[in-house]
């Protein structure tokens, strides 16, 4: 079976095990909003059932489902999780708009609130609702406006609605911002002797402490940018992580700007594996402010951090790894050369090793 199908099957059993779930939400809303014991009796019989789909699901499906994975990594209790369950069950069907004005009793007031979930969903608990909770944390959900915290609307965070159903894509709101790399697979040996060496020490933290935050941050030092953009992406790549890249200058000076950037790509880390690669490579160390900021930015963002500068940065709360990366040296820069013009054989009439010694 190759990547594509294996992703298909784990696709269609991850919709199937959504589904089942989301119908337990909603035989859940039907049982507060049902007002004959007959309909309560029915209604029990049909949840046992449901419940027994779920389980099927859960069998047949490859690997673990995306509601499953977002719960474990994310440490949703199981109230938490019909939470999310109910407010994504709103973007889904419009059952759920209709349970929702019935239990509100309020034609106007077709969403889910706190108020609600606490009333309609089995084991309830208070501390879902705070703001150190997982759902508010990670912004999971967001709160509409109004006079109560448990009678505000609450809607599902789009990037979390998406990876229900298991799309992926980088949070629309890192745009501009956060960037994605492309591996492009072409180091010289010394490069690549590099890039392995640092594989090896980030493989290592991961198998032996299996912690993103205990990660020593990577520094790549010296003015060959694009070598060590080249080296970042083969790590990652050898890591099975996405390399995004940010540019110090962006970094956020304002606090509130830059909190809600870390959370929101440390979200992105959990979601969808993935590394960044912080370029300090023009930075301005008259700017105080800044270099604040970005001091703040490193010390607090998880996962694999790379920082490519030209003498390496301050670090003092977290361990770091320097590594200089240096040119090419001129025998690599001939076989650069060679394998670059191979293509072009037929034309040069066999003088490549010629014509790369000339260039």
């Amino acid at each position: 079976m190759n990547d594509s199908t294996a992703n298909q099957n784990w696709f269609d059993a991850n919709h199937r095990y959504l589904l089942a779930a989301l119908a337990i939400v909603r035989t859940a809303l039907e049982e507060y909003t049902a007002t004959e014991k007959s309909n309560l009796d029915a209604l029990e019989v049909k949840n046992q059932q449901l419940q027994q789909e779920l389980q099927t699901a859960a069998t047949a499906i490859p690997a673990p489902s995306a509601i499953e994975r977002l719960c474990r990594v994310f440490g949703l209790s199981a109230f938490e999780r019909d939470i999310l369950l109910l407010c994504a069950g709103i973007e889904f069907s419009g059952d759920f708009h209709r349970l929702c004005t019935i239990a509100n009793k309020d034609p106007q007031q077709y969403y889910p609130t706190f108020s609600l979930a606490l009333a309609a969903l089995p084991n309830p608990h208070w501390d879902a609702l705070t703001p150190n909770s997982a759902l508010r944390r990670w912004r999971l959900i967001q709160i509409g406006e109004a006079h109560a915290l448990t009678l505000s609307p609450l809607k599902i965070d789009e990037r979390i609605l998406h990876y229900l159903v298991g799309t992926q894509y980088l949070d629309e709101r890192l745009a501009g911002i956060i960037e994605s790399v492309n591996f492009t697979g072409e180091l010289v040996p010394s490069q690549q002797e590099l890039a392995q060496r640092i594989t090896n020490i980030l493989g290592h933290h991961y198998q032996t402490k299996n912690q993103a935050n205990s990660l020593p941050i990577i520094q790549l030092c010296g003015t060959e940018t694009a070598s060590k953009q080249a080296i970042a992406a083969t790590v990652c790549h050898n890591l099975g992580l996405n390399l995004c890249a940010i540019a110090a200058r962006v970094v956020p000076i304002v606090p509130g700007e830059l909190e809600n950037l870390i959370r929101l790509w440390t979200r992105e880390v959990i979601l969808s594996g993935s590394a960044l690669l912080l370029d300090c490579q023009e930075i301005d160390t008259t700017d105080i402010p800044r270099i604040t900021a970005i001091s703040h930015f490193i010390e607090r963002i998880n996962g694999v951090l790379i920082i490519s500068s030209r003498e390496g940065m301050r670090i003092q709360q977290r361990s770091a790894i320097r590594f200089d990366v240096n040119k090419p040296s001129s025998t690599e820069q001939n076989l650069v050369w060679q394998n670059a013009l191979t293509e072009l054989a037929p034309q040069l009439n066999g003088q490549v090793k010629s014509f790369s010694k000339s260039v």
